[in-house]
């Protein structure tokens, strides 16, 4: 079957780049999740999210486990393209930075593979509002892993 999400990234290659929607799973799809631009050969992605209404707090902006989520996904998506097929990466500590409020909308979260080794990839990104306002960055250590239906039970 393989790896839901790896099997998006490579639709979104063959389609010619156009933006396709992040639905590997049931959160991506509640989040508004689209893949925007992607180049495995570096380890970078964009994506965009808008994310549903149930996500907002009582004081009108995101919850930040939302943003954290947010960066999760760009941070780890990133990485897989530069693995071989058989691989995957799990997320094994993430630190997330808000530098304001997430108010609803439309936000770009970006990801960036800083360094891949044969256990270990290392990422860092950042998410964007529309305006272009940075709401948080965040640095990610994933770990190495067979692909969940290739390891032994």
């Amino acid at each position: 079957m393989g790896n839901p999400d790896r099997l998006l990234l490579e639709k979104f290659l063959s389609g010619g780049g156009k933006p396709l929607a992040f639905d590997s799973n049931p959160f991506s799809v509640s989040l508004g999740g689209m893949i925007e631009q992607l180049d495995g050969a570096v380890g970078t992605l964009a994506m965009s999210f808008t994310p549903a209404h149930q996500f907002i707090q009582g004081n009108g902006v995101l919850q930040g486990g939302i943003v954290s989520s947010m960066l999760d996904f760009v941070l780890g998506l990133c990485v897989v393209p530069m693995l071989p097929p058989n691989m995957t990466a799990a997320t094994a500590s993430l630190t997330v930075s808000f530098m304001r409020g997430a108010l609803p909308g439309k936000f770009v979260a970006t990801g960036h593979v800083d360094k891949l080794g044969k256990r270990t990839a290392f990422t860092r990104g950042t998410l964007t509002d529309e305006f272009g306002n940075l709401v948080a960055s965040g640095v990610s250590v994933l770990s190495v892993i067979p692909e969940p239906a290739l390891r032994a039970k």
